[in-house]
């Protein structure tokens, strides 16, 4: 596989939370993703608190490493993203906290 010279490597964190704090007044990053079917390209919507928008399409390559592998992502205007957001995929919506 060719991998881009400008790709970054992407490392996946997970964490087992056992006593989760009550996040109900806590600030986050809305996170609106198209996973579009058949590739390994993602569409994302981030809305920051306070209401700024940012919006990338991400390709992730292949790794043998589940954990961690390539990345590169395309920053784009809202209207490019209104567009890509046509295209048939699979949403995911979460919430992402700094705690």
């Amino acid at each position: 596989m060719n991998i881009p010279n400008y790709a970054k490597l992407e490392n996946e964190r997970r964490f087992l939370v056992i006593d989760c704090p009550d996040l109900s007044t806590s600030p986050f990053r809305l996170i609106e993703d198209i996973y579009f079917s058949d590739t390994r390209l993602r569409l994302r919507s981030i809305t920051h608190p306070g209401g700024i928008r940012e919006f990338k399409l991400c390709k992730k390559y292949e790794s043998s490493d589940p954990a961690s592998g390539p990345i590169v992502n395309i920053y784009l205007s809202d209207v490019e993203h209104a567009i890509l957001s046509r295209l048939p995929g699979r949403p995911l919506r979460k919430r992402r906290y700094r705690i």
